[in-house]
């Protein structure tokens, strides 16, 4: 699968949550998400725009994903591949025998909403200020919904909650 997204830094969610839901939005997940990557001692996946974590989604789902970016200069895209697992344990043991190790972990509350085949993430990380990723099928649909939800004069990235914690640091 492809993901298309783009984030819109700083929201304000007492704001927001009443216009996604006045625009017909259904609330699809609410909860905590921990994010375990991984990578090989050189960094080889960074380098190559790839990734691959282990997440924890409140407590009890559990998913060992890969992906690969590819390059856009409006959004950010990546192939995804997903599979789910029993435990973090499984996939750990898994990746740990092809020499990769633990380097950036991260977790965060979110609260996701969808509008027919568009999805609204807010993300909620220690230390940083609320965000809003919109994922959708296709590039202009991100843009529309920025325009529709009045936040054209906010800052978006396309950089991960890595780079976005080096930004604020």
């Amino acid at each position: 699968m492809k993901e298309k997204e783009l984030k819109i830094l700083d929201i304000n969610p007492l704001v927001l949550i009443p216009q996604l839901e006045a625009l017909g939005a259904q609330k699809t997940f609410a909860g905590k998400i921990t994010d375990q990557y991984y990578d090989f001692p050189q960094k080889e996946l960074k380098e190559k725009g790839w990734s691959l974590r282990i997440r924890t989604i409140n407590g009890n789902e559990h998913q060992l994903c890969f992906k690969e970016k590819i390059k856009d200069k409006k959004v950010k895209i990546r192939k995804e591949y997903e599979i789910d697992l029993l435990s973090p344990k499984q996939g750990e043991l898994f990746i740990n025998s092809f020499g990769l190790f633990p380097c950036f972990f991260k977790e965060k509350m979110r609260l996701s909403y969808m509008i027919d085949d568009v999805k609204f993430d807010m993300d909620f990380y220690d230390g940083l200020k609320p965000m809003l990723e919109i994922e959708a099928p296709k590039k202009k649909q991100i843009f529309q919904w920025i325009e529709k939800l009045g936040l054209e004069d906010h800052v978006t990235s396309k950089k991960g909650a890595r780079a976005l914690f080096k930004h604020y640091a």
